[in-house]
């Protein structure tokens, strides 16, 4: 009897430690990862008809935080990949990634857009002030107008390969370090 007595402390000891969840893996590994995203039959060169538009989408993962920038280039017949000559316009996300195994999800916002209308609204409490004639920038100062953050969110499905994964359609590969 007094073994047993002895031995239960240990059992139960045992088998807490053996219950004990290990640290989960990151669900994409941390790095910098490159993805082209083919515009599609755009016409941005009219004169150019053998030219192919892209986004160059960076992504950094850092633990479960995800970060997109978006760049467009063009891949002109027999010339090397050049750069959008704008100074402006590309998008920029951030967000997070849930899930397990097969089942991720990519939740971003945009965060940076230039010549992008910034979509607004007008809370309930504000209705009535926003006839009021003053400058947009006032109603948006006395909070007559917010911005509609909701309209800006993306989710994207998320497929992890052995060297990089997919998202949104776009296969992003790992950057090596140089």
């Amino acid at each position: 009897m007094f073994k047993q007595l002895f031995l239960l402390p240990l059992l139960f000891l045992a088998v807490s430690c053996a219950q004990q969840e290990t640290p989960a893996e990151p669900i994409l590994k941390s790095g910098r990862y490159v993805g082209m995203d083919y515009m599609g039959k755009q016409d941005v060169t009219p004169d150019d008809s053998t030219d192919r538009w892209y986004h160059e989408n960076t992504v950094t993962v850092k633990a479960d935080s995800l970060f997109l920038e978006s760049v467009p280039v063009v891949f002109y017949k027999n010339q090397p990949k050049a750069y959008s000559s704008s100074d402006g316009g590309f998008y920029s996300y951030k967000g997070k990634v849930y899930g397990r195994g097969n089942q991720i999800i990519a939740k971003l916002l945009v965060t940076n857009h230039d010549y992008v209308m910034i979509p607004y609204k007008t809370p309930k409490s504000m209705e009535s002030q926003a006839k009021l004639n003053i400058s947009f920038d006032e109603k948006i100062k006395r909070g007559i107008y917010v911005w509609d953050s909701t309209f800006l969110k993306e989710q994207w499905r998320v497929v992890a390969s052995p060297k990089g994964f997919t998202m949104d359609g776009v296969a992003y590969s790992r950057v090596t370090k140089r």
